[in-house]
């Protein structure tokens, strides 16, 4: 039994070690660095060794958790996925939203300190420790509460302070309505569906900023463009991923962005 014993002690001192080192912010990105930064990524991004991708991806994780908002409670998930994703030989649009923008199982990391009730903008504002998310009825601000689980499906009522609607739906502040579709009115609280977005008659996003009048506030739903198209953002492509070399403002359309020096994912793992 003592191999045994002495196995599952060293098991224990390791879970340990790692929960004291990602306790902190600097602790959990350098953990979060050292797992994005393997053999792999390194080749392909180029970088001059693994200590420099992992000191710079630090760095990049760093600028993404502030101190005060940190919550290490799902900070072993995160770090699983965010492992995963580097394993691999390229990245998808959910991919890319876990490792550059605290996405999917990373999207409880940073918690705040409103309780349910609490007015927010995003979920951060929120206590996410006590599975608390801001819920929003059709403007810029909500309410922190427990989300609706399942989901309010299409055509009942979303008036609750805690009713989300199901993907597909929005609330418009009494029921849940289906999400607008090509050629719609559409505003920033009445959205489009998946496949299209709402655009001014520039062709800016709506409430982007980047109009003469600083961001019109309603537009038309503009199918957004196939694998293969020109693009200027992400939010131009079905698959969401607008492929733009570093020091470029024109990409294309693509369904995965692979590891290599000219690719912007890289600019943080070298």
């Amino acid at each position: 039994m003592l191999p045994a014993l002495a196995l599952v002690a060293s098991c224990s001192h390791k879970d340990n070690a790692l929960a004291d080192k990602i306790s902190t912010v600097g602790g959990f990105c350098n953990e979060w660095a050292t797992r994005a930064c393997n053999a792999n990524v390194v080749k392909h991004c180029a970088a001059a060794s693994q200590d420099d991708c992992v000191s710079s991806q630090q760095d990049f994780c760093e600028s993404l958790v502030p101190e005060d908002e940190y919550s290490p409670k799902t900070a072993l998930d995160c770090l699983t996925a965010v492992e995963k994703a580097y394993q691999q030989d390229s990245l998808d649009a959910d991919d890319l939203q876990t490792v550059l923008h605290l996405g999917n199982q990373c999207s409880k990391i940073l918690s705040g300190k409103g309780t349910a009730g609490n007015s927010c903008t995003a979920d951060s504002d929120c206590d996410t420790d006590s599975n608390l998310a801001c819920v929003k009825k059709g403007s810029a601000t909500g309410m922190c509460e427990t989300p609706s689980n399942p989901p309010i499906q299409g055509g009942y009522s979303c008036k609750a302070d805690e009713a989300v609607c199901a993907d597909g739906f929005y609330c418009d502040g009494s029921d849940c309505l289906a999400d607008k579709s090509q050629g719609d009115d559409c505003s920033a609280s009445i959205p489009c569906d998946a496949k299209s977005h709402c655009l001014d008659a520039q062709g800016n996003v709506v409430g982007s900023g980047e109009s003469a009048d600083g961001g019109a506030s309603t537009g038309t739903c503009a199918a957004r463009k196939s694998t293969g198209s020109d693009c200027t953002s992400d939010d131009d492509c079905t698959s969401l991923i607008c492929e733009i070399s570093s020091g470029s403002t024109n990409g294309v359309c693509a369904d995965q962005v692979s590891f290599a020096p000219s690719e912007e994912i890289c600019k943080n793992l070298r």
